[in-house]
């Protein structure tokens, strides 16, 4: 995979993704600081930077889930996973 594609796998199986596919963690935090209130706000941002920082991955999981409800979710899940 010398094409500039990157592979991820996950427990639901697994994905070829073009690396300029996968969103710079910058454009995936606006999308979490808009998803971010007082009280749990803090901590699901330090996460998200933590884990889209490690994981390009998880951007493309994140970025793909368009309903903020199940961003959301996502999150919690993720949290309990990490």
């Amino acid at each position: 995979m010398g094409d500039g594609s990157m592979f991820f796998q996950w427990k639901g199986g697994a994905v070829a993704v073009d690396s300029s596919d996968v969103p710079s963690v910058s454009e995936v935090m606006k999308d979490v600081e808009s998803l971010c209130t007082a009280p749990r706000g803090f901590s699901m941002w330090c996460f998200a930077k933590g884990l889209f920082t490690a994981k390009p991955e998880k951007r493309v999981v994140f970025s793909n889930i368009k309903d903020p409800g199940l961003k959301i979710g996502w999150f919690r899940e993720e949290m309990e996973v990490e």
